[in-house]
């Protein structure tokens, strides 16, 4: 579940809005918008500080998280994720609230604690805490690609799996192209604003995977996740796919040949200069 300096979080191509500072005040988180917001990206302690949250008991702490690293962005009228697939985005009374109740933020921290500590015992091969599954979804009756009952190591990894992609599926996730230079490259956002609450679900999904990253494959242009073995300073990346089908080969012996050719045509000059 951690990286190989240890740590739970993971480099995700990922940007939010949050506001200039975050107070505490009845039982809420309180936004200040009205001065200049700031851009956050993921960093230390994004995953495993809002797990911490869940056995919190202290109000302080949520206001330190939130003043480092922004709202949830949760709305004003229904108090669920402002991109979530159900919520009705054409109520004009359907905005971010400035005030977010930290009874909310301990639901969906303590959620995700659940689906850290459940994909951790898993991983390791052991059944998954009571309490644990409590917080899970139950997905008792949900059907196995067999049609026939799953045993109780499938359901713990099918509940986590579907608490996993709900988080993704409330926080509208997806890929998008950033071209600012001359290489294009991708960063995730969500549909109608990213939030703090994507990035969490991020960094989720690539714990539970155990996942280091996302990179552009090279040959193909697809997005894909790497493992722990992170890729040397300007070195191709390619996905399993255009590895099995050669692919990957073609493209590298192309780059290659293509070196060659231009420092050939270097040399060539340099000789007709001299």
């Amino acid at each position: 579940m951690v990286t190989e300096t240890g740590e739970m979080e993971r480099e995700v191509p990922i940007r939010w809005s949050a506001p200039s500072a975050v107070t505490l005040h009845g039982g809420c988180l309180v936004g200040d918008w009205s001065k200049t917001t700031r851009q956050v990206s993921p960093g230390k302690h994004l995953l495993s500080g809002f797990v911490k949250l869940a056995e919190s008991a202290k109000d302080v702490e949520f206001g330190t998280y939130a003043h480092r690293w922004g709202m949830l962005g949760l709305c004003k009228k229904h108090m669920v994720p402002m991109t979530a697939r159900n919520h009705d985005r054409g109520d004009i009374n359907c905005i971010d609230a400035v005030a977010e109740p930290i009874s909310k933020w301990r639901e969906h921290a303590r959620m995700a604690w659940a689906i850290v500590i459940a994909a951790s015992q898993l991983h390791q091969g052991v059944r998954v805490d009571a309490k644990v599954r409590q917080v899970l979804p139950d997905v008792s009756d949900f059907p196995t690609p067999s049609g026939k009952a799953g045993s109780p190591a499938d359901n713990e990894r099918a509940s986590v799996e579907v608490a996993v992609n709900r988080w993704i599926g409330n926080a509208a996730l997806r890929p998008r192209l950033v071209w600012r230079g001359e290489r294009p490259t991708f960063e995730f956002g969500s549909y109608g604003g990213t939030r703090l609450f994507a990035a969490i679900g991020l960094e989720l999904l690539l714990a539970v995977a155990q996942q280091d990253s996302f990179f552009n494959c090279a040959a193909c242009g697809g997005v894909f996740a790497r493992g722990p073995r992170k890729p040397k300073s300007n070195q191709n990346n390619y996905c399993e796919s255009c590895r099995k089908t050669g692919a990957a080969n073609k493209h590298s012996s192309a780059v290659r040949y293509g070196k060659l050719r231009a420092q050939e045509r270097r040399e060539n000059k340099a000789g007709h200069e001299s």
